[in-house]
């Protein structure tokens, strides 16, 4: 399974949902929580909550949490009233709450707070194994989470189960029997045989937050149990991966399944690991007739499913647009959708600050001579898919033509120029040095025999409304060409570019025949008269717009000397060049936003007090 989750209609909510995790510093804890977090910073979540008992405040791991975002709250497992408090206005908790001296008495207090916080979803810790399907699977570990589901259900708890495969990174070891390390696997039965459904670490925190999002929208259409998995083969084609990538033969010794369960029968410590062992054999793992995985994520995406994570290069990435696109593309590394990112800089840049960053956050920093064409290829080779975000100035179009020219050579399999900020396309009278250097470069690209994809996007929402664009939040005075007022302007958010740009390499690599060379994208679209109104709701202000007759403005423009570029993006405001209304990127790269929460118009609105620049100045040179 991929990473690419998507919701159906039913996830969406007026609200994301506010989620407290209990046991977030433990085995399973510590791999859901990047997803929570992503989660928590993508919008999907209002807020999260980390409960702690004190002494734990201060350890490295919860402050960690503290610094990307989550609340973390202090609480005393034997006092109900304590968890009660830190529980209020959750919507859902997640418990990874594992065994041990007192755990049951928090278990019990938790669902007594859980009661009295009217906590609207629970989801116990039963991460690992549906030891359901075999009720005569009988261990204290299992006793345990079945006793404290029936106490949920019986309390009138909406209590959901997640029942996953495996651990992926956790099975394959000697104490299953499944010794990679001396090559010789010892299972029971015709465990072999039989398919073995195995959930990924970093799976598991998505199908999580999707099943909390499935069920927040829709509590009574939710089942109380849904078995998910990543990946699911029998433990003999699971041995015979590992041998393709080793080079090695696995030894599969098998042991009788009668004789090792009367062995496990007489022994008196019931090792748990034996069990699981039987488990195996007797199909346990058996997820072939599982829903949950089309029903938190839905055919998984498939135009974007890919063998291999892709290899990225990224150049241009100090720039204005390269800053804020960045950051994307280092979560999909961290998140395993990027196998390597590499970014190209010259020498000169390669210890500063915003280069070391990415070389701190996990991107590998190639120096490149731009003027040696060999260089390029050099950091080039083996790269899937190349995005530039370089603008213009001296020299800048001898740089693109030797990209060009490494990429060729270096069999670069997609390239995404430079082409964000606007569709300059829809009219092409729009004649501006900027434009044509785009246009020629994009020309040439496909007469290399380039896959190039360009990405036409919305203007940036946190760069539009300024006084260099005629919208002067400042002074609140609008002026605007033409009709501009009431035509449809699609605006961009900054965090969304790259997110958008990500899922086009997965789709462009998975289907390069099938991924169009044009993807336009956009975050929210309104006119420029409704943005006018919704700043003026936040500020408590009434913006005034005047207006200038389009021929007008365009005559004086054609006379101009410098033919100033921000006074033809006015222009386009007015001859819709912004209007997105049949744009269809959206629905390919984000359908239903169902991979990501797109930033709204009111979000940025309420983030800058509903005067955007009040408090700094324009610079001109931002969008190239």
């Amino acid at each position: 399974m991929g990473n690419c989750f998507c919701k159906q209609k039913h996830h969406k909510m007026s609200e994301s949902p506010v989620v407290a995790v209990i046991g977030s510093t433990g085995y399973v804890g510590k791999f859901i929580m990047p997803v929570f977090l992503d989660s928590l910073k993508n919008g999907k979540l209002k807020e999260l909550r980390v409960l702690t008992a004190p002494e734990k405040m201060n350890s490295e791991k919860i402050q960690s949490y503290a610094s990307a975002g989550a609340k973390v709250m202090s609480v005393d497992y034997k006092q109900v009233s304590s968890v009660t408090t830190a529980l209020n206005g959750v919507d859902a908790v997640v418990s990874t709450l594992g065994t041990g001296e007192g755990i049951e008495d928090v278990k019990t207090i938790l669902l007594d707070a859980l009661v009295a916080a009217k906590v609207k979803l629970y989801f116990p810790s039963e991460f690992g194994t549906n030891h359901y399907k075999f009720l005569n699977y009988n261990h204290p570990l299992f006793e345990g989470k079945r006793k404290h589901f029936k106490q949920a259900k019986e309390r009138g708890l909406n209590t959901i189960r997640i029942l996953t495969g495996d651990i992926m990174e956790a099975t394959f070891g000697k104490w299953f029997g499944l010794d990679c390390v001396s090559g010789v696997w010892t299972l029971v039965g015709n465990a072999a045989d039989i398919p073995c459904a195995m959930t990924a670490e970093r799976d598991l925190g998505r199908f999580t937050v999707e099943a909390i999002l499935l069920a927040h929208s829709d509590v009574s259409g939710c089942p109380d149990e849904i078995e998910v998995y990543s990946d699911m083969k029998t433990l003999r084609e699971y041995a015979k991966g590992f041998d393709k990538v080793s080079g090695r033969v696995t030894k599969i010794e098998q042991v009788p399944l009668e004789e090792f369960k009367a062995e496990y029968e007489k022994s008196a410590d019931k090792e748990f690991v034996k069990l699981l062992m039987m488990m195996f054999a007797e199909g346990a793992y058996d997820f072939s007739n599982a829903t949950g995985n089309q029903l938190l994520n839905p055919n998984e995406a498939k135009q974007f499913k890919m063998a291999v994570p892709p290899v990225v290069a990224v150049i241009g990435s100090t720039g204005y647009v390269g800053k804020f696109v960045m950051p994307a593309f280092l979560d999909g590394l961290k998140d395993g959708k990027l196998n390597e990112l590499r970014v190209l800089t010259v020498q000169e840049k390669l210890k500063s600050e915003q280069i070391q960053s990415y070389v701190t956050s996990g991107a590998k920093a190639m120096v490149v001579d731009f003027k040696k064409v060999s260089t390029v290829t050099t950091a080039l080779t083996g790269v899937d898919a190349v995005v530039s975000t370089i603008g213009t100035g001296d020299g800048i179009e001898d740089v693109k033509t030797a990209l060009l020219d490494a990429m060729v050579a270096a069999k670069v399999k997609l390239y995404f120029p430079s082409e964000f900020g606007t569709n300059h396309y829809k009219f092409l009278n729009y004649n501006h040095p900027f434009f044509d250097g785009k246009r020629k470069h994009f020309k040439q690209a496909k007469e290399r025999g380039l896959k190039t994809i360009r990405m036409l996007t919305g203007d940036f929402m946190e760069f539009a409304f300024s006084k260099l664009l005629g919208l002067d939040c400042v002074s609140g005075v609008w002026t605007l060409v033409g009709n501009a007022a009431d035509i449809p302007c699609a605006m961009t958010a900054e965090r969304d570019l790259g997110r958008f740009i990500l899922e086009a390499i997965f789709h462009g690599l998975s289907d390069v025949s099938g991924c169009p060379d044009e993807i336009e994208v956009y975050s929210d679209m309104k006119t420029l008269r409704e943005y006018a109104k919704g700043f003026d709701k936040v500020s408590g202000r009434v913006t005034k717009i005047e207006q200038v007759p389009l021929e007008e403005f365009k005559a004086e423009y054609e006379k101009s000397a410098d033919k100033e570029f921000v006074k033809l993006l006015m222009m386009m405001f007015a001859e819709g060049a912004y209007d997105f209304s049949n744009a269809t990127g959206n629905q390919l790269l984000n359908p239903n936003e169902t991979v990501w929460k797109l930033k709204k118009f009111e979000e940025y609105a309420k983030e800058s007090g509903g005067i955007p620049w009040k408090d700094a100045e324009v610079d001109v040179n931002v969008t190239v």
